[in-house]
């Protein structure tokens, strides 16, 4: 990664916390996320990090980063964010559904990216799990759709379709036409792959009529014709195909996206080949390749010199599609473009077995068997790229889940010393209560019968008032309530107090401001706890219990 900005010194950073709060750090890297300002975001996330281990809204800081790198195209670093978000957010007390949710779909972008998709997949199903736990209907799809995807690139299509189908069933139930056009243009090719081109054309059909419904732009309008034209080239439908495909290119140039207008015209000139028509195809690529010369594009250029040569073969022009085939050679080794060089060199043959010439048939049939060699060899080479990827990636992993181990081991650590402070705590405090409790338990003996006259004296005061003024004010119901198998609530001995006061419901009610109803409720509940089934016998209880 090359950041043009320069970095953020340890020192300013320091000086930045003294004069700051940790959320005013937080905001300024929210603010650069906001602002795309991606590698001046890393700077200050890296800075932080180093120079403080721990830190608010971790989770989220990782998460970002994570997005940044991403969007520069440092896919590695991202995913070790990304691992690392899901990290801090386990180990956080603050529950981060949401972000876990999404930072499982981006793990398998990543992972996708990388062509991973056996390691894509468990985590896109996660994300679909927690998804549904959270009830979040946008993301289910969302999750549905990108199961749908990787499915398709393990090739396992029939299950790729039911993933793709639930999506959309939530999409139509959601009315999100934007959604609905993603399923139906996945929905198209994946039909197309098995076969039914009835069904691929009808989804292509519907995707494009939802476009229109919400006035779509003109570049997602020119991908569903192309998509349409593909398919009705699929079915040999032609005419139908040409006429797509011509809008796909009027609406590409409209919305000024070249690389999609070459690759139209690509199909364009496929379908005047399949079609008889070598001169129109000749003329299309050529026209063509001006544009391709201009925007230095090695891999459409190469394939354009594919049909304009099989154009000039079918039209006996051996000379000039001689030349064009071997200048594709020359930039096909120079571009690696190795399936294109093999196709031109299976072409060569082709036209010099058509000239009779069989010598230069098996001196190019050589050359193939040379470029095979070649590709073996590349292909090993990024085998090797992919084994170094997959150690670099179980490297990661399984650093974060040693230091979940760690922090899960520290944790237990802790919990235990606490435990240990907890017991000896209780044991001293034990101790203190017992003396005191035999110095209290000499004192009482002293003063039982005194207490205990006064008790009785108080107790038949507080009958006395009870009955005849209706004054509850002596009655202890709280250690009542201690000796009831089922407690009152706070609320209950409040009402319970006034209604041995005599005071009427309505009453009751204007005290302790809730509605009539209410305190009948509260009423039932209490003689339902005391055992007895109306006001008089309430009171008896109260006044008679010790």
């Amino acid at each position: 990664m090359n950041l043009t900005k320069p970095a953020i010194s340890l020192l300013t950073l320091g000086l930045l916390i003294c004069s700051s709060t940790y959320a005013q750090l937080y905001d300024s890297i929210q603010s650069l996320y906001q602002a795309e300002k991606y590698e001046e975001l890393i700077q200050l996330t890296d800075s932080l990090i180093a120079v403080q281990e721990d830190f608010n809204h971790r989770p989220e800081i990782y998460a970002m980063r994570a997005d940044a790198y991403y969007y520069i195209g440092e896919l590695e670093l991202s995913l070790k964010d990304y691992l690392n978000t899901l990290q801090y957010a386990d180990q956080s007390d603050i529950q981060y559904q949401s972000l876990v949710q999404e930072t499982h779909s981006y793990i398998g972008f990543c992972y996708r990216e990388f062509h991973f998709y056996e390691r894509a997949l468990p985590h896109f199903q996660r994300s679909l799990e927690m998804a549904q736990d959270l009830n979040d209907t946008v993301e289910i799809a969302t999750s549905y759709y990108n199961l749908g995807s990787v499915f398709r690139d393990l090739g396992q299509l029939d299950q790729s379709l039911t993933m793709l189908q639930k999506a959309y069933q939530i999409d139509v139930a959601r009315k999100d036409t934007s959604a609905l056009g993603f399923d139906l243009t996945l929905m198209t090719s994946l039909e197309v792959e098995l076969g039914d081109l009835d069904k691929a054309l009808a989804y292509a059909k519907e995707s494009l009529e939802l476009l229109r419904e919400e006035g779509g732009n003109a570049n997602s309008k020119a991908i569903r014709y192309k998509l349409i034209g593909l398919v009705f080239t699929e079915k040999q439908q032609y005419d139908s195909a040409q006429a797509y495909l011509e809008e796909a290119m009027v609406l590409f140039q409209d919305a000024r996206d070249s690389l999609r207008h070459m690759d139209t015209q690509l199909a364009l000139a496929e379908l005047d080949l399949k079609q008889g028509r070598y001169d129109q195809a000749s003329q299309t690529i050529q026209q063509l390749q001006q544009e391709l010369d201009m925007n230095q594009s090695a891999d459409r250029l190469a394939k354009s010199n594919l049909i304009l040569a099989e154009a000039y073969i079918k039209q006996n022009f051996y000379v000039l599609a001689q030349n064009v085939l071997e200048n594709n050679l020359i930039l096909c080794q120079e571009a690696e473009l190795m399936a294109e060089a093999r196709d031109s060199y299976e072409l060569l043959a082709e036209l010099y077995e058509q000239q009779g010439k069989e010598r230069m048939v098996l001196m190019t049939k050589e050359k193939m068997l040379d470029l095979r060699d070649s590709i073996t060899a590349i292909n090993n080479r990024e085998e090797l790229r992919k084994m170094e990827l997959i150690y670099q990636f179980d490297q990661m992993e399984h650093e974060n889940e040693l230091l979940k181990l760690q922090n899960e081991k520290a944790q237990l650590e802790l919990e235990a010393r606490q435990q240990r402070i907890t017991l000896l705590t209780i044991i001293l405090v034990l101790s203190i209560l017992s003396s005191i409790a035999i110095i209290a338990g000499l004192i009482s003996r002293f003063r039982m019968k005194k207490k205990l006259l006064q008790a009785e004296i108080n107790e038949l005061r507080m009958q006395i008032r009870v009955v005849l003024k209706g004054d509850t004010s002596a009655l202890d119901l709280q250690a009542l309530n201690e000796k009831l198998n089922r407690s009152l609530s706070e609320r209950e001995i409040e009402i319970l107090q006034h209604a041995i006061s005599d005071l009427s419901n309505t009453a009751i009610a204007d005290k302790v401001c809730v509605s009539v109803n209410t305190v009948k409720y509260h009423l039932k509940n209490i003689y339902d706890k005391l055992g007895v089934s109306n006001r008089k016998e309430a009171m008896e209880f109260v006044v008679n219990t010790k």
